[in-house]
């Protein structure tokens, strides 16, 4: 069963307010309380917290009903209705401050009394839904992130919630009741002129519409701050416009993540047409249907038409995938793959890697072809192959004896001739110390390395020189050590017959030597007395010359 509504009745005529209970309990409602003064209907009010307050404006004491009504009102949400014997204006006036249901002229009839209580309830369970739901609206308008602002139809500001105090700049109870142009001052971001009001075309035109791109709301204090905003119209039942609601958020956050992602796809853009290898995006179909800078080029794409560009034609010159299609590999296990091809339409070697495009489902959707020209790779793979079969070639029938050594002086590897050198079967020598088969661990600085550049002889009478050097990886670790061995004994034997031969020579010009020496002085000792005969023939010769004169003279006389 539904519970009474609660009426307390405020009387000061006790005939009248006894009446008054009296008539209303038997109408089914229940008076907890029958006052007489202001401040006891207050109190009673306070205590019961009744649905309804019938007061009377002309009470005992210094309070009267309209003075007590508004600090019940004030305190409580309870409706009144006003009881009065008078009816001036005056009266009437002050009484519409306190925001009564009704106002009862006395004498009052059951049938009046009845329908004011029954549309008094009606009107304030309306009302206190309406509230409720403005609340609740009003909420929710105050949490949300967007700002939003609503007007009359004159563009007067009517709400305004926090986050559109923030975003212009213009607190509540500054903008309510403004122009939205003085609060809402919009302007085109690259030329600063004024952009028409949303609100206005709102109004005109019935309908939601939106900003142009490249607005800017001008704040309080000055400052521009990109937006983006939508206005719409506030409609009543039938459908008439009473006001407009825009509402509106700052892009700067927005907008600097465009210019990023613009920024990432041109940077995007960039490396992929720089790339130099071949890239080529498709369908799961075959159909190439993007294609950076080289592989346009090389290729020869024209412009791409699903009906062409199949990459089979294009990569492989043929109308069918090949065998070994990385391609078909891909769409079939979801997964990477690569292979490397020669084409002969490109005269080219190819390293072609498939890598699988998903959809948002997970389901593949085409492939990704990375392409690399390797056809200079594999000529220096070509090129190291033969290198290494001559090295090979050079190491077996090197007539040198070849050995590779770890850091312990492991022999790992050697050579033909060392095997003939040593007279051992290669098992016998792999793994073994080559310090067992010729003195390669004779005093050096280093323990862990083998002497270098030294002659030896081994205990067969044999000579060798010996010549090492370190092998390191491109860290600098190291990997083994070469030691050469060449056998100088036919060298070193012929060094030998040449000392024999020198001591044997030495003696013969010794030899030589003294005889000169005799052979000098005999030469010198004929040379004096071929000089003594000269001067005695020359004095004899003078002698004869005098001797002759003397004759000449003699015979004169």
């Amino acid at each position: 069963m539904q519970k009474a509504k609660t009426i307390l009745v405020v009387e000061d005529e006790a005939i009248i307010a006894k009446d008054l209970q009296w008539r209303l309990e038997g109408m089914g409602y229940e008076v907890p309380a029958v006052v007489a003064t202001g401040e006891e209907a207050i109190k009673k009010a306070l205590e019961f917290k009744p649905d309804l307050v019938l007061m009377d404006i002309m009470l005992l004491g210094s309070m009267d009903g309209i003075e007590a009504a508004n600090q019940i009102r004030s305190i409580i949400d309870t409706p009144l209705i006003y009881l009065t014997a008078y009816a001036d204006e005056e009266i009437l006036q002050r009484a519409k401050v306190s925001e009564p249901f009704g106002y009862l002229i006395k004498p009052i009839g059951d049938r009046e009394l009845r329908s004011n209580i029954e549309i008094t309830f009606y009107k304030h369970n309306i009302e206190q839904k309406l509230k409720k739901n403005e609340k609740w609206l009003s909420t929710i308008l105050s949490s949300i992130g967007d700002a939003v602002i609503t007007t009359d139809t004159e563009g007067h500001i009517l709400f305004i919630n926090p986050a559109a105090e923030a975003l212009t700049g213009w607190k509540k109870d500054e903008a309510i009741g403004k122009a939205i142009e003085e609060v809402f001052n919009i302007v085109n971001e690259d030329t600063g002129e004024v952009v028409e009001n949303p609100i206005a075309k709102v109004l005109k035109d019935g309908m939601i519409v939106g900003l142009a791109n490249h607005t800017e709301l001008i704040t309080k204090s000055g400052s521009r701050v990109p937006i983006d905003d939508s206005g719409a119209p506030i409609k009543d039942e039938k459908g008439n416009i009473t006001g407009v609601v825009l509402v509106f958020h700052d892009i700067t956050e927005r907008k600097k993540a465009d210019a990023e992602i613009l920024q990432s796809k041109q940077d995007w853009e960039n490396t992929f047409n720089t790339i130099t290898d071949m890239i080529t995006i498709h369908d799961k179909d075959f159909n190439i249907i993007r294609a950076n800078k080289a592989a346009e080029k090389i290729l020869g794409l024209p412009m791409l038409s699903t009906d062409i560009a199949k990459c089979f034609k294009f990569y492989h010159g043929n109308d069918t995938p090949p065998e070994g299609c990385p391609s078909c590999s891909c769409l079939e296990t979801k997964m990477p793959s690569v292979f490397e091809v020669f084409e002969p339409h490109l005269n080219a070697f190819l390293e072609i890697g498939a890598i699988p495009r998903f959809d948002n489902n997970n389901d593949i959707s085409g492939l990704i072809h990375v392409v690399r020209d390797i056809t200079d790779r594999k000529k220096i793979e070509e090129e190291i192959r033969r290198a290494k079969v001559e090295w090979e070639m050079t190491f077996e029938s090197a007539n040198e004896l070849i050995v590779l050594v770890d850091k312990d002086l492991n022999i790992r590897r050697f050579n033909k001739s060392f095997t003939e050198f040593v007279k051992k079967s290669a098992s016998e020598i792999e793994g073994k110390k080559c310090s067992e088969f010729f003195p390669c661990d004779a005093t050096r600085d280093d323990d862990t390395k083998p002497i270098s550049n030294i002659e030896l002889k081994t205990a067969s009478g044999k000579w060798l020189y010996l010549s090492s050097y370190s092998i390191l990886d491109e860290q600098g670790d190291f990997l083994h050590t070469i030691i050469i061995a060449t056998d100088i004994t036919d060298l070193k034997n012929a060094q030998q017959r040449a000392l024999t031969s020198e001591k044997e020579l030495k003696g013969r010009v010794k030899e030589l030597e003294d005889f000169y020496e005799m052979a000098v002085g005999r030469e010198l000792k004929m040379k004096g007395l071929k000089g003594e005969l000269e001067k005695i023939k020359k004095q004899l010769e003078e002698e004869r010359e005098i001797n002759k004169q003397l004759r000449i003279n003699s015979d004169q006389i």
